[in-house]
């Protein structure tokens, strides 16, 4: 436990037993090829470990195998890997995940990566500390929210467990950060699904991948509350349509009332042309009516007015 700075296991070595590493000072790892198995916690807790190297011939991960190395922003899977167990790198930094052909299972919660603040605190992933992710073929198991920070998702099918594992539910649940994720099936248009999306969208999903010509599935309608409402933004920013605009100019006063913390993102969503006029107008009387006593909205508000067309007028003398 009073290990600190590199690490070096001897060659040889196939098995990292339990809680072998867990809670120590180490800043790095480095593994021989001969190392087969991380059993549970293994390298757990290090929350001063920055890098690992080698691994290449692992095959299985214990739980939690690398749970709170909460500094960890790199790890090289291998071509071996067969078995991911649950949270095995839950609370890392890893933002780059590279899941090899032959994987057969990966645990509940395995890649629900986290960030440390400067003052080290673990916060929720913003958009730009998410990560993409192939999914391989041979994946077989996927466990709740082993990809819920996952931005973009590649694959040749879709199941529920896959959706289930992208969402973000109960204490993985990111309320102010990043509120949908793209799914790219084969060559169809990429789909915009909210974090926390009801596992019934399913048939819809399969529906457009496997009909040809198939109209857009409006999927923001599986959300809940302001995932819904960000995956309503993202996809009429990508394909406007009267349907989303009309959900968006419903929910218009929702949207001013989420977003006015976050002014720089709604402005985006501005510029796009995504509002109706009436979605704008309900936006501006949701700022003056119950934000008037934040400061810092006059600009936010300029955009709003700015993007009203300009009603034409019949007055004549």
């Amino acid at each position: 436990r009073q290990r600190k700075g590199t690490v070096i296991i001897p060659d040889g070595t196939e098995t990292i037993c339990q809680n072998a590493f867990s809670v120590t000072q180490i800043s790095e790892l480095i593994i021989p090829a001969s190392v087969k198995r991380l059993q549970k916690f293994a390298c757990g807790d290090n929350n001063l470990l920055k890098r690992v190297i080698g691994g290449e011939g692992i095959v299985s991960f214990g739980q939690y195998a690398f749970y709170n190395c909460v500094r960890l922003t790199e790890f090289n899977l291998g071509k071996n890997v067969k078995f991911i167990g649950n949270s095995a790198f839950a609370n890392t930094e890893l933002k780059t995940i590279d899941l090899p052909e032959g994987l057969k299972s990966v645990g509940d919660g395995a890649f629900h990566t986290t960030h440390i603040t400067e003052d080290n605190y673990m916060v929720e992933v913003e958009p730009d500390g998410m990560y993409e992710i192939h999914i391989p073929n041979s994946l077989r198991k996927i466990g709740l929210c082993a990809f819920s920070n996952a931005s973009v998702v590649y694959t040749e099918t879709v199941t529920r467990k896959l959706l289930i594992a992208c969402t973000q539910s109960g204490n993985r649940q990111t309320y102010n950060a990043a509120r949908f994720w793209r799914l790219k099936v084969k060559d169809k248009p990429e789909l915009i699904l909210p974090k926390t999306i009801d596992s019934l969208a399913i048939q819809e999903i399969n529906n457009f991948v496997n009909t040809d010509d198939a109209e857009m599935p409006h999927l923001y309608g599986y959300g809940q509350g302001n995932t819904a409402l960000a995956a309503a933004l993202e996809h009429c920013r990508l394909y406007p349509d009267k349907q989303v605009r009309a959900f968006l100019t419903l929910y218009a006063a929702k949207i001013a009332d989420v977003y006015s913390d976050e002014a720089e993102e709604l402005v985006k969503y501005i510029q796009a042309g995504v509002f109706t006029d009436t979605a704008l107008k309900k936006m501006i009387t949701e700022l003056e009516v119950n934000k008037k006593r934040r400061n810092g909205l006059t600009v936010l508000k300029g955009y709003l007015l700015n993007a009203i067309k300009p009603q034409e007028s019949n007055f004549c003398l």
